[in-house]
């Protein structure tokens, strides 16, 4: 993400992203919201406008990232930012080393993507009872 003015920033979308659902529903309601997270910091940056979907060469070339080019730029114009109370995250206890769940314990990314792309009544490779 890179800032380009007080009012506007540039979020690249890099190869691979291809999530041509999402560019879709952005130009279907531009209306946009981000939040910033950085672990071990409890609050977060909280940043509402307007997305527009750039394919400016100059942009693209400056938003390149080891060596790979953005196929385009979602450009925010920013209408509102604000920090969220730290309370939440500090009540979660999202960074705490403790509260984190073994990973293994959770189905991967493979078994929850064919669960959500398989048929109807399938999961995990039975039919549901």
């Amino acid at each position: 993400m890179r800032v380009l003015d007080d009012k506007t920033l540039a979020i690249p979308d890099l190869p691979g992203n291809n999530r041509l659902d999402t560019l879709t529903n952005m130009l279907n309601n531009p209306q946009v919201g981000l939040i910033f997270m950085i672990p071990g910091v409890n609050e977060t940056l909280r940043i509402n406008g307007q997305v527009r979907l750039v394919r400016d060469t100059d942009l693209l070339d400056s938003l390149a990232f080891q060596g790979k080019r953005p196929k385009l730029a979602i450009v925010v114009d920013i209408e509102e930012v604000f920090s969220h109370c730290p309370k939440a995250f500090m009540r979660s206890k999202l960074w705490a080393v403790e509260s984190q769940i073994n990973r293994r314990e959770l189905p991967s990314f493979a078994e929850i993507l064919r669960d959500h792309a398989g048929p109807w009544g399938v999961r995990s490779g039975r039919a549901a009872a």
